[in-house]
């Protein structure tokens, strides 16, 4: 028996599987997908999911992994760029937005996951997939702290959840958006993101001189 291969190795056969495999996650959640809907809808055998994955949790934490996968290369090309913690936040912020509305059915289905107190199992396999990306984010933080780029009174995990949180809720209202004049500044994503990361970066108090 083989499995899946590491992020961006799949072959077309595991590709075509975890393609299917992540809309029926999204709308029925972990327990509500069956290994037969999910050869159904990628036309091929059962025993076929078997050859490419272990059995059923294993190709739902590589639907997970394939989700993340540009998350963890932008991480990848902050880490590497060096550049300042501005730019950082501001990339990352974006970058972040943009993900949840690319990989919607993920974002869909982490949400419907995390609000089933039955399957706090599907949580915590969800959280150690992409809790690695926000625990990256934050020690990039945490060095901008070090170097005396951004405040160091204010936890990084707490800069990163605010950062984080704010564009899930974003994502989640989004169509709601033109229902309220008040937030037509923010209904393109690029502008919405932009705010954030400057209420982030500046704060909203005027400095006295």
């Amino acid at each position: 028996m083989t499995t899946a291969q590491e992020i961006g190795q799949y072959s077309d056969g595991a590709l075509n599987i975890l393609t299917a495999a992540e809309p029926l996650f999204a709308e029925h959640g972990y327990e509500g997908t069956s290994l037969n809907a999910i050869a159904k809808k990628a036309g091929v055998s059962k025993a076929n999911i078997f050859h490419h994955f272990e059995n059923k949790e294993s190709l739902y934490l590589q639907v997970l992994k394939q989700a993340s996968s540009e998350m963890s290369a932008l991480i990848d090309k902050l880490e590497n760029t060096g550049g300042s913690a501005e730019e950082q936040i501001r990339q990352y912020t974006q970058q972040h937005l943009d993900g949840l509305f690319t990989k919607s059915h993920i974002t869909q289905l982490i949400l419907r996951e995390m609000q089933n107190t039955e399957s706090r199992h599907n949580v915590r396999m969800a959280q150690d997939v992409l809790g690695e990306n926000f625990s990256r984010f934050v020690a990039l933080l945490k060095n901008s702290q070090a170097s005396g780029s951004i405040r160091n009174d204010i936890p990084a995990a707490i800069i990163a959840m605010s950062l984080v949180a704010g564009n899930v809720f974003y994502f989640q209202v989004n169509e709601l958006l033109e229902q309220f004049p008040d937030l037509s500044s923010a209904r393109k994503s690029q502008d919405y993101s932009a705010m954030l990361a400057d209420i982030t970066l500046n704060g909203i108090l005027i400095s006295e001189k």
